[in-house]
């Protein structure tokens, strides 16, 4: 089924986690996350929008946590898909097309490869700064030097740590079919539900990271909250080489239980 694009622009502030033109390539899971989390005025434009057909082609092609239970069941009441207490249960895997892997799992991976990419970059870029810095180590240094060495290691430990955390974001939302809580404190359950088995309405998802991971990824949350909310003069009190050690082991550490975890979940959800 085919949907005008250009229309759904507007609602595409529902998949905040792409950009309009990622968001729009997708018309099904727009309109998908408008029947599940949209508000009352945005939901009548939709079906002002398109027909029930539609919304009824979305229901039958919906994927592992498109919906919740609550919209799921309304959906197949306010669409005649389902008689009361007979709504049939919400997708517990990813929809196959022609063998393949859904399109929105396969634009997860790829926005997960792109970013490990750029993490491994912003990583021998702070390996670069680190070793420079130790070869003048026998040098005299200013203050002026070394303000700018401390900036520069906090800036990329920090950055490295917010793409591996925006991984795991869109894991959460993409995999567990949740919204992302709001603060620091949404950021600390996104790393503990890592760690852990998920096993409920969408299905069962294997722990992302292990353990051991996760108290290290703890550890440069808090860094990262520190570097953020400090000032230039005051980075020097961060313990910046320890924690440049932390995220210099721990990242190839993360890519590959991530990309392990990649390949677990497309062998549990296609079925194999």
């Amino acid at each position: 089924m085919t949907f005008d694009r250009e229309a759904l622009k507007p609602f595409a502030k529902y998949i905040w986690w792409k950009t309009l033109d990622e968001a729009v390539a997708f018309p099904e899971r727009i309109i998908a996350q408008v029947m599940n989390i949209g508000d009352w005025d945005d939901v009548c434009a939709l079906v002002k929008l398109v027909d029930d057909d539609a919304l009824r082609d979305v229901i039958a092609h919906a994927e592992i946590g498109w919906f919740s239970e609550r919209s799921w069941h309304y959906w197949h009441y306010r669409l005649g898909l389902a008689e009361v207490d007979f709504v049939p249960p919400l997708p517990t895997r990813f929809k196959d097309q022609g063998g393949s892997m859904s399109k929105e799992k396969i634009e997860l991976f790829k926005d997960i490869d792109e970013e490990f990419s750029n993490i491994n970059i912003q990583l021998e870029e702070l390996k670069s700064v680190i070793e420079y810095s130790r070869a003048k180590g026998h040098q005299q240094v200013s203050e002026t030097e070394k303000w700018i060495f401390e900036t520069v290691c906090a800036s990329f430990i920090e950055k490295i740590y917010s793409g591996i955390e925006r991984v795991l974001i869109w894991i959460v939302i993409v995999i567990d079919g949740n919204l992302q809580p709001d603060g620091e404190l949404g950021n600390k359950v996104t790393l503990d539900r890592m760690a852990v088995k998920i096993q409920g309405v969408y299905g069962i998802r294997p722990a992302v990271i292990s353990p051991e991971t996760l108290k290290i990824l703890h550890e440069l949350r808090l860094f990262s909250a520190q570097e953020r909310d400090t000032y230039g003069y005051m980075v020097g009190s961060l313990n910046l080489e320890k924690n440049a050690e932390k995220v210099t082991a721990i990242v190839p550490v993360v890519i590959n239980e991530i990309n392990y975890f990649k390949a677990e979940i497309t062998r549990i959800y296609s079925g194999k």
